[in-house]
């Protein structure tokens, strides 16, 4: 499993989303209105470990966005401050079978876009620590 498919299956045990329902991995389609993804982007190097060959820990990152019906803020950014406040607690916790020692905000939620139909998308990135998966 990948990073971005762990963090989905998190926001969903929060009751932010149902997988493949109004909770997207790596899209964000255009129905329905009131849905959010998480898109893998990256991260910084990995970390080896000191007698240990090859990566011990990856330190990938993601980007979570909500987006609401149009007009409508509020809703949107309620959800993701809730993701925003929770994602941090995870501390030494396995998502998906995968130790995460860390997983930290990189900033707190921002508006992404206002899309032609009026839709407010809110997003932050978060970055992880954690064991390969």
């Amino acid at each position: 499993m990948s990073m971005g498919k762990e963090i989905v299956d998190h926001l969903q045990s929060l009751g932010l989303g149902t997988y493949g329902g109004d909770l997207f991995l790596d899209e964000l389609p255009d129905t329905p209105d009131v849905c959010a993804a998480v898109f893998e982007t990256g991260g910084s190097p990995p970390d080896g470990g000191f007698g240990v060959d090859g990566i011990q820990y990856e330190n990938p990152t993601v980007k979570i966005w909500f987006r609401g019906i149009p007009n409508d803020s509020a809703g949107p950014h309620a959800q993701i401050r809730q993701a925003y406040l929770e994602l941090p607690k995870i501390q030494a916790q396995a998502l998906g079978g995968v130790l995460y020692l860390t997983v930290q905000a990189l900033q707190p939620p921002f508006i992404l876009e206002r899309d032609v139909r009026r839709r407010v998308v809110w997003a932050f990135n978060a970055l992880a620590q954690k064991e390969p998966s």
